[in-house]
């Protein structure tokens, strides 16, 4: 499975996870204050365990933009659900991230080397572009 095909048609697999254009996936955990990695797999072996329908459907519903960088954020299908989206100045998969309780994410921007994202219940959470798995709750 393409995750990039995937992602573009604005379905992502249901895990909590980092995803990248060569099918690495870094999963995550939240809790209340923090947002770690815990292991790192690959959207093939997560089809050798999951049906192909065991996908979520994602909206974009903020963008932002530099010279270098398109980020957006949304919501997935299930509720609680929020996206982030990093992709290059001419459209291309750098990384994308989804969380089933994260919240859908209303305003985001880039500072520096920095996404800072903020849901609907006002948590920021700030992600390093070129570092994602050091995501953290500001």
């Amino acid at each position: 499975m393409d995750i990039v095909k995937l992602i573009n048609n604005f379905k992502c697999p249901l895990i909590n996870g980092i995803f990248f254009p060569n099918g690495d996936i870094l999963v995550i955990e939240k809790n209340n204050v923090s947002i770690r990695v815990v292991c790192k797999t690959t959207v093939e072996s997560y089809f050798l365990y999951n049906s192909v329908d065991y996908v979520t459907e994602f909206d974009i519903l903020v963008r932002n933009s530099n010279n270098k960088y398109t980020v957006g954020g949304g919501e997935g299908s299930w509720g609680g659900d929020g996206i982030i989206l990093l992709e290059d100045n001419i459209g291309n998969l750098i990384w994308f991230l989804f969380m089933d309780n994260i919240d859908p994410i209303i305003n985001i921007t880039i500072i520096d080397d920095f996404i800072e994202a903020e849901n609907a219940n006002n948590l920021i959470i700030r992600v390093p572009i070129n570092t994602p798995q050091d995501i953290y709750i500001v």
